[in-house]
């Protein structure tokens, strides 16, 4: 009788590659919904050895869901070196009370708001005690991603279908128009040096709370947050002012950066006067110099940002001494919006909008030649008119000598083209156009 082969008679490489092709192929075959269960199925193998244990909690410990009652079971649990250094990821979620489905579109109370800020900084001040125990040395080489959610159950109550089909978690009124104002100042937080990549979703916190979680996270290369909204009133222009003048000091490793407006719009206020040369966007073109990947929507006007390549070219060239010169960036991300909402509506008419749109393509065609290491851009416009949205989008990859620009949903005028090219021309790499097939192209 032939005797049964064990997986353990093999050599240990092979055996490895098997754990490792098991954990891959339970991953591709999961729904992103799904992952806890994928983990928990594949935390089972886990117990079978000791081998098998550690070969299956690479992916079982990959990416952690914290919330502060699961710290203390958390530190306990992650205590060893080698689990700690499976860990790529940490999620941690602060849960705020729940809330009658009547009161869906009522803002909080100033009681309510306090009590929200105090659970939220007692939280922080818990998952930063916890985290002081870990060491760079026990992590993974290429630090830890932090993703911090503040929301309510009852903030979430439905799903909506996204641009590509993806789903899209739709907010409640009240959570669109609450925010968390933390007082971590009086907490103390200590420095944790094992994260590299930072981002904020839920409940909007304001952003001088925000600047004082990235300040203690000194080895932090990715940061992606919300800015207060671009309106006349003098709190936000106070805060947008702040966030400019403390983000390099609080960010100085930041080569990621990535700005998000808040979810709810506040009808209330108007766009503020063209301020290309105010503190916010000096400040904020001088910080991005250091960035690799730069990305931001309405909370940034973008013609505002690239204001010193406008112009004519006479204009251009007498004040390219003064310009700012991106060698870093790589990767470039603009989404703005007119006339849709306020106080994002940058237009009073069609008309303006539309040169405005066309405007900021060459703007960025002249910067690309302050871009040398650029490879990869998206300009996308929108324009609400006639209660249809019109998208403009402009997209350059450039790969060796050779790119591309993409041209969708206007005409490139012969001021972009000639942008564009020279720009390409000056880091001696060839253009290739591809304009809106729909669109006359004036070569």
């Amino acid at each position: 009788m032939a005797s049964t082969i064990s997986i353990n008679s093999l050599p240990i490489e092979v055996r490895r590659h098997i754990y490792c092709l098991v954990g891959q192929q339970a991953d591709k075959g999961c729904r992103w919904s799904d992952r806890s269960v994928f983990r928990l199925s594949l935390a089972q193998y886990a117990t079978v050895s000791r081998e098998w244990q550690e070969a299956f909690e690479r992916f079982t410990f990959y990416k952690l869901h914290l919330t502060p009652r699961k710290l203390k079971p958390f530190i306990q649990i992650v205590s060893s070196p080698r689990r700690r250094s499976n860990v790529r990821m940490i999620c941690f979620h602060v849960s705020l009370d729940r809330y009658d489905f009547r009161l869906n579109d009522v803002k909080e109370t100033k009681t309510e708001r306090m009590k929200n800020s105090r659970v939220v900084s007692v939280a922080i001040y818990a998952f930063f005690r916890a985290m002081t125990q870990w060491q760079m040395a026990n992590a993974s080489p290429l630090g830890l991603k932090l993703h911090f959610v503040v929301a309510s159950p009852s903030d979430l109550p439905t799903t909506i279908k996204g641009d590509i089909g993806d789903s899209v978690l739709a907010l409640t009124q009240r959570a669109r128009g609450s925010y968390i104002e933390l007082n971590i100042a009086s907490l103390s937080l200590l420095s944790i040096n094992v994260f590299s990549s930072f981002r904020c979703t839920g409940r909007h916190l304001q952003t001088s709370s925000l600047l004082t979680i990235v300040s203690r996270l000194p080895t932090l290369t990715c940061l992606g947050i919300e800015l207060s909204h671009d309106t006349v009133c003098e709190k936000y222009i106070e805060q947008r002012t702040k966030f400019s003048i403390s983000l390099e000091p609080s960010g100085g490793n930041v080569t990621s950066l990535i700005l998000r407006r808040p979810t709810a719009f506040p009808t209330s206020y108007a766009m503020p006067q063209k301020q290309a040369w105010s503190t916010f966007y000096a400040n904020m073109r001088r910080f991005s110099q250091q960035c690799e990947n730069f990305e931001f929507d309405d909370c940034i006007d973008a013609c505002e940002f690239f204001a010193p390549f406008m112009g004519d070219a006479a204009q251009y060239i007498s004040t390219m001494s003064s310009t700012p010169y991106w060698d870093r960036l790589k990767r470039l991300r603009i989404r703005n919006s007119y006339m849709v909402a306020r106080p994002y509506l940058r237009a009073s008419t069609r008309t303006q909008a539309l040169a405005s749109i066309q405007r900021l393509p060459v703007a960025i065609g002249r910067a690309l030649s302050h871009m040398p290491e650029l490879q990869n851009a998206r300009i996308c416009q929108c324009l609400l008119a006639e209660g249809q949205l019109a998208w403009f989008v402009v997209t350059f990859k450039c790969c060796a000598n050779k790119a591309v620009l993409d041209i969708r949903g206007f005409t490139a005028g012969l001021p972009m083209i000639d942008a564009w090219r020279s720009s390409t021309a000056s880091r001696n790499v060839e253009l290739g156009i591809h304009p809106d097939p729909t669109k006359s192209f004036m070569e």
